[in-house]
C-alpha cells in the first residue's frame, strides 16, 4: 500500500481548510445571534430577519474570500487572489445591501445596512485573522538567494585589488 506524498500532505491541509472556515462560521454566527438580539429589542421581527439575512450574507462572503485566499496563496496568483477576495468580502455585503435597500420592504424597515455594516466589520476581523495565520502557517519557504561562498568573495576581492 503506498501513498504518494501529495496525498499524504493535502489530507492535513483540507483538514485545516475545513477547521478555519467552521472557526469563521461559528464565530459569525455568535456576532449575527448578538446582532439579531439587539435588532429585535430595537425593531422587532423585521430588525430579526434582517440581522440574520445580513449575517449570512456576510459570512457567505466572507467565507468565499478566505476559502480563495486559501487555496491560491501559494500560487504565482496569491496577490491576485487576496484582491480578488477583499472585492468579494466588500463587494458582495455591499451590493446585496443597496439591492435590499433599494427595494424598500422589511428588510430595509429592520435597517439591513446598519446590520450589514457591523456584520461586515466582524468578518473582515475573523477573516482576514484567519488567512494571516493560514497564510503563516501554510506558506512555503522563500528561496534564498543564491550566494558565493565566502572565500569565493575574498578570493573577487584578492583579485580586484591585485590588478
Amino acid at each position: 500500500m503506498s501513498t504518494s506524498p501529495n496525498t499524504h500532505e493535502s489530507r492535513p491541509a483540507r483538514g485545516g481548510m475545513i477547521a478555519t472556515l467552521l472557526v469563521l462560521i461559528v464565530v459569525m454566527c455568535a456576532a449575527t445571534a448578538v446582532c439579531a438580539w439587539r435588532a429585535g429589542v430595537a425593531d422587532g421581527v423585521e430588525g430579526v430577519r434582517a440581522a440574520i439575512v445580513a449575517g449570512t450574507i456576510c459570512t457567505l462572503a466572507a467565507a468565499t474570500a478566505l476559502i480563495i485566499g486559501m487555496l491560491l496563496h501559494n500560487t504565482p496568483w496569491g496577490i491576485h487572489a487576496m484582491l480578488g477576495g477583499t472585492l468579494i468580502r466588500t463587494g458582495i455585503p455591499l451590493a446585496a445591501g443597496a439591492i435590499l435597500q433599494a427595494q424598500g420592504g422589511a428588510l430595509a424597515r429592520g435597517h439591513i445596512m446598519s446590520h450589514l455594516l457591523a456584520l461586515f466589520l466582524c468578518a473582515l476581523a475573523v477573516e482576514t485573522s484567519l488567512l494571516w495565520r493560514w497564510i503563516h502557517v501554510h506558506s512555503v519557504p522563500a528561496i534564498k538567494t543564491m550566494r558565493r561562498p565566502r572565500q569565493q568573495d575574498d578570493a573577487a576581492k584578492g583579485c580586484l585589488s591585485d590588478g
